[in-house]
């Protein structure tokens, strides 16, 4: 079975964490597996890391997986800062 694909479209903001995590919550509740797309993700704050952690966390409690694909720079370097890279790339 192939994983559901979901793409995040707006910016990753303090403003906009709890929608797409609410979402993204309710697709892994339903789905065996999820790749998130961030190619067309708008402009990326510290928060989008916490984001990414909390939603590979919610994943793992329900025993599923997710996958991040087109990660931007941005947040690959801000999760390199907080030696943090490893929980979101595998």
């Amino acid at each position: 079975m192939s994983a559901y694909n979901y793409q995040i479209t707006s910016d990753i903001s303090f403003a906009t964490a709890t929608g797409i995590l609410l979402a993204v919550t309710g697709i892994i509740e339903e789905q065996p597996s999820l790749t998130i797309d961030l190619a067309k993700a708008g402009r990326c704050t510290s928060v989008a890391v916490a984001l990414l952690l909390q939603i590979k966390e919610v994943a793992c409690k329900q025993k599923k997986t997710v996958d991040f694909l087109n990660i931007p720079s941005e947040i690959i370097d801000l999760a390199k800062l907080s030696n943090v890279e490893n929980l979101l790339l595998h």
